[in-house]
């Protein structure tokens, strides 16, 4: 079992990845946009704004995106939603180079058309 994963993006999709990871994470952290999401997935382990019927793993954890700058890890889920990735990639790029990361974003960036492997490129 790996020891820290972190993903990227707090939707309904990135916390279901959570916690698929969970079962092969000692720690799973959740970066997300959202402070009551954040807030919600520390104390009762609830995404309430995009999941709230289900119970993540107790080794699931959130924290605030603007703490991505801190990346405690190298292997990284990306499911932010394609209209924001340039600029999550672009604020955080630091913190992500050299990381491992598996891109779980689906869609084009609707300003330029790109798929989410060329937007993250720039």
């Amino acid at each position: 079992m790996q020891d820290k994963m972190a993903v990227i993006g707090g939707g309904s999709w990135g916390t279901a990845l959570a916690a698929l990871a969970a079962q092969s994470a000692e720690n799973v952290t959740i970066y997300a946009v959202e402070d009551e999401l954040v807030e919600n997935v520390n104390k009762h382990h609830i995404n309430n704004l995009f999941m709230p019927d289900i119970k993540l793993p107790e080794n699931v954890t959130a924290k605030s995106m603007k703490e991505l700058k801190n990346l405690d890890t190298d292997r990284l889920i990306w499911s932010v939603p394609t209209q924001f990735s340039a600029r999550v990639g672009r604020e955080n790029a630091d913190a992500l180079k050299g990381k491992s990361v598996l891109i779980a974003t689906k869609g084009i960036e609707i300003d330029s058309g790109q798929l989410i492997v060329h937007v993250l490129d720039r």
